[in-house]
């Protein structure tokens, strides 16, 4: 039996590894005193982006299976 993961777990670490890999992309090639507030701005977003997304996609998979 294969284990199926689910979406409320496996799209929102995709987006925190995507955007851990960018900010040290981007830290290393961009990062300067400058665009300091702007480079944590993005970066807080996305985190941000990722649990509100984690949150909303558990609340329709538990809606979803509730119905069934």
């Amino acid at each position: 039996m294969k284990i199926k993961p689910k979406r409320h777990i496996l799209i929102p670490i995709v987006i925190l590894l995507y955007t851990a890999v960018i900010a040290v992309y981007a830290g290393n090639k961009f990062y300067t005193s400058e665009n300091k507030g702007s480079y944590f701005l993005v970066i807080g977003v996305n985190i941000a982006l990722a649990i509100a997304l984690f949150f909303i996609l558990k609340k329709r998979d538990t809606l979803r299976n509730k119905h069934k």
